[in-house]
């Protein structure tokens, strides 16, 4: 897994991880769906999206905590 922060540092890991014949899982963290599309042209074959993952669990409890106001 990389959390390497720019596109550069993770396309020459996935071409160094492919010159020397890794067979491993590989998984790369995005900053936005925009790194995270070049990261799959790159050839990453998994790429994590943490940030939105968090967002979205903010969201998900938030809205449990009103619905639980709401309710009488």
């Amino acid at each position: 897994m990389s959390s390497l922060p720019d596109l550069d540092s993770n396309r020459n890991l996935l071409r160094a991880l492919r010159e020397h014949g890794f067979a491993g899982e590989i998984a790369i963290v995005a900053r936005d769906e925009a790194q995270g599309m070049a990261l799959k042209q790159y050839g990453a074959p998994t790429v994590l999206y943490p940030l939105r993952n968090a967002v979205d669990y903010v969201v998900e409890s938030l809205t449990a905590i009103i619905r639980q106001e709401k309710t009488p």
